[in-house]
């Protein structure tokens, strides 16, 4: 079989995402992140400047994998048909002298295309995380009610930007140690959200006897679901229930919002953290792992990895 490599060379944008959408939706729950990245790019199209898209073709035309990576991020892979197919991509990436900081797949694509990019590359690939897919619906929810004292609303004021802030640093810190985000870049992410459309981000809190305890966010809505991140409580206030207790309200509430799927990407390593998402009624989808690139030198395009 053929396979024919199309990135932004050859299709613009909108062709792009008109020619993979069928494919990505076979498995909405599974390629999730890819269309909420979609979505996001759709409403911003000026953050498709520094976007990277390719969709890839057997030789009838049909679709048999999509990768896209926005700004300096990783490279997220869809499933794929032909296992070749992502070692083939690999090099077409190579050749078109793209760089890459990471990739983020299904565990035997990611390793696949991770291999052959640091073979290429004559850089080193080092295994992140491996994380699980979950999704849930209001079929499989299990409401959790409030215990006395405690609140549970969704975030307006900005002026508790600061100490969310710090929570999201503090949540990267632990889980992404690799990936902190800098205090600009955080505040950024919670402005953004907070300034924008309630219905498509934001963020909810759980307060005990007022003082804020846990949060979610929210973002990234694909056509029928969307997902939550962070998931953070400070280790001060764990082993209360809080996090459980609001990861429920937040689905309750985004479920009322008119979605139909709630989804999240929960780290293997973190046992507690899955118990949570299962307790409350989230079913595993699939397994993705996130490969991380370090090089020592940039490719001649100069492009930004």
């Amino acid at each position: 079989m053929m396979t024919r490599f199309q990135g932004p060379e050859e299709l613009s944008y909108h062709d792009f995402t008109r020619r993979v959408n069928d494919y990505l939706m076979k498995s909405e729950s599974a390629h999730n992140l890819l269309l909420g990245l979609i979505a996001q790019l759709d409403r911003n199209p000026s953050l498709t400047e520094n976007a990277y898209w390719m969709s890839i073709e057997d030789d009838t035309g049909a679709i048999c994998g999509v990768a896209l990576r926005t700004g300096g991020h990783q490279l997220v892979l869809s499933d794929f048909r032909d296992e070749q197919a992502v070692y083939e991509l690999a090099c077409e990436l190579y050749q078109r002298h793209i760089d890459l900081p990471g990739v983020l797949g299904p565990v035997t694509l990611a390793k696949r295309f991770s291999d052959t990019w640091a073979e290429l590359r004559a850089c080193q690939s080092k295994r992140l995380i491996r994380e699980q897919i979950y999704e849930l619906t209001a079929a499989s929810l299990h409401a959790i009610p409030p215990v006395l004292g405690e609140e549970m609303v969704q975030l307006t004021d900005q002026d508790d930007a600061d100490w969310l802030v710090s929570w999201i640093v503090e949540f990267e810190r632990e889980a992404m140690p690799e990936m902190v985000s800098t205090p600009e870049h955080a505040r950024s992410v919670v402005q953004n959200r907070l300034q924008g459309s309630y219905r498509e981000g934001g963020f909810f809190i759980l307060r005990d006897g007022g003082v804020p305890r846990s949060v979610v966010g929210y973002a990234h809505p694909t056509p029928h679901g969307i997902r939550i991140a962070p998931v953070y409580t400070p280790p001060n206030w764990r082993n209360h229930g809080y996090a459980r207790r609001l990861v429920a309200f937040s689905c309750q509430a985004l479920l009322a919002l008119g979605y139909t799927d709630i989804y999240l990407f929960a780290d293997q390593a973190n046992p507690a953290a899955n118990r949570v998402y299962q307790q409350t009624g989230f079913q595993a989808v699939r397994e993705v792992d996130q490969y991380q690139f370090t090089c020592g030198h940039s490719n001649a395009s100069g492009e930004e990895g």
